[in-house]
């Protein structure tokens, strides 16, 4: 009996660091597709109803709960006018939830290079700013769905083939 415990726990914990691994690379997906959304009605915003920043974070949702946390603390801040520039404000709310967005290195140093999207000198260069970072998070985002796929096919056999060979040896 015991010889029986032990294995299914060999295998569920085999299966539980998969399904992890699995979970965290679509939330990172997740997370980099309400950002593209986010520029994307940003943009829309500026082009056809000249919004400002403030206004449009109050009325916005992305439906993923990190990124409207981080939204509405921008927001927040953004209201307190405590930083000196939109840059400095960006860069520090954004470092605050960088654990919570839980993102790739890259699509983070585009975030970090996205506040000229938000707070440039004027409309037409934010909404330049917003276009070329969307475009440079969306290739990152196909290259990293395309590596997640090829890792998915090596990861979950050999995953479940090494907790075998595991229960295999212990026995």
């Amino acid at each position: 009996m015991g010889k029986l415990t032990g294995i299914a726990l060999i295998l569920c914990g085999c299966g539980g660091i998969l399904v992890n691994w699995y979970e965290r690379q679509k939330r990172r997906q997740r997370t980099a597709a309400a950002f593209i959304q986010l520029l994307v009605s940003w943009e829309y915003s500026l082009e056809r109803e000249k919004m400002r920043l403030s206004d449009f974070l109050e009325q916005y949702t992305t439906g993923n709960t990190r990124m409207d946390a981080f939204l509405e603390t921008l927001n927040r801040t953004l209201k307190t006018c405590s930083f000196p520039t939109g840059d400095v404000l960006w860069r520090e709310v954004l470092e605050q939830y960088r654990e919570d967005l839980d993102l790739s290195d890259a699509i983070w140093e585009f975030m970090c290079s996205a506040s000229g999207a938000f707070f440039g000198s004027n409309r037409k260069e934010s909404m330049q700013c917003a276009e070329s970072t969307r475009r440079r998070i969306e290739e990152q985002l196909a290259e990293e769905r395309r590596e997640f796929v090829r890792r998915q096919k090596v990861y979950m056999p050999v995953g479940m083939l090494g907790g075998v060979l595991l229960v295999i040896l212990l026995i």
